[in-house]
């Protein structure tokens, strides 16, 4: 009788544990759906989102040369302005964070080799700096019928001032050596969904 008793405790017992183990493999099965239907809907909407071109806007406020030991020059550093127009803190870390283009014309054409070498702070409504690190050939291609085309640093020495003008400043001259095709900058943050608008100036 002891024996039947025993039996039947652990065929319960048994019974139980299949019972709960079954319950608790339903449970994450249906975890890991779930988690998988919200990182879906996720991804769709980040994708569906629009980008906010309103959010940072940004104003021109000069360019110099960054050169190295011997004076010739490695990139162009263009100084921007940046307002925060939203009621959101923005920062940018690194440049892993962004899509930097540059505007030639009325084309864009991705600048993989342009970085934001300093990290920037914005806080909401407050203004900030920010510096465009631009490879110098990088910024001296031009769009042409046979593609990109480097412009030679001897023929940019010799460029002069429009007729009527003249340089004020060092930042000018360096501003001179910049083609007028290129009209500026493009920044998307594909964290944020920014898009920020680096006018031209020159």
């Amino acid at each position: 009788m002891s024996t039947e008793r025993t039996q039947t405790r652990e065929g319960r017992e048994r019974s139980f544990l299949r019972i709960a183990i079954f319950g608790l493999s339903v449970g994450i099965g249906v975890g890991i759906v779930i988690a998988i239907v919200l990182g879906l809907i996720s991804w769709r909407a980040s994708r569906s989102k629009p980008w906010d071109n309103s959010a940072i806007s940004a104003s021109f406020d000069y360019v110099d040369l960054d050169s190295d030991s011997n004076g010739n020059p490695k990139s162009f550093l263009f100084h921007y302005i940046l307002q925060n127009n939203s009621d959101r803190d923005y920062r940018i870390r690194d440049s892993s964070q962004l899509l930097i283009m540059l505007r030639h014309g009325d084309s864009l054409r991705q600048a993989s080799d342009a970085t934001v070498p300093s990290p920037v702070f914005l806080i909401s409504r407050q203004r900030a700096d920010l510096i465009l690190k631009v490879p110098y050939g990088t910024a001296l291609s031009i769009m042409s019928s046979k593609g990109l085309i480097e412009i030679p640093l001897e023929e940019l020495k010799r460029m002069k001032p429009a007729a009527g003008k003249a340089f004020d400043n060092e930042n000018d001259k360096v501003a001179a050596l910049l083609p007028q095709e290129l009209e500026g900058f493009l920044i998307y943050d594909e964290g944020q969904h920014y898009a920020i608008d680096l006018p031209k100036g020159w």
